[in-house]
């Protein structure tokens, strides 16, 4: 997933957040139809018995404060070059400043 991450760093796109969940849907259907890891900040995703471990390619939700915000790269660089993030597909990923929670499918 690493090496994955790293050749389509291109490819990375931005969505704007919505309280709209239709934006939110849409995501992750382009995310899923190109199987894709999600990276998001959209509370939309938060639900974790709506996306359940298992039923995408994955999800990482960010929960950064206000303060942090500006260094948000540095934290998903970070998260992203970790070990553990070839064990993350198909999980559901909650990441803050001082840990990572990693909810995985049923076995």
């Amino acid at each position: 997933m690493a090496s994955e991450i790293e050749s389509d760093a291109a490819a990375w796109t931005s969505t704007p957040f919505s309280t709209k969940g239709w934006v939110a849907a849409a995501t992750m259907v382009a995310a899923q139809a190109e199987g894709r890891f999600l990276v998001t900040q959209d509370l939309d995703f938060s639900d974790r018995r709506k996306f359940a471990p298992g039923t995408h390619h994955g999800v990482l939700i960010v929960r950064l404060p206000d303060s942090e915000q500006w260094r948000i790269g540095d934290y998903v660089t970070a998260w992203l070059s970790s070990p553990d993030i070839e064990s993350w597909a198909r999980c559901f990923v909650v990441a803050t400043q001082t840990k990572v929670r990693v909810l995985r499918p049923a076995s």
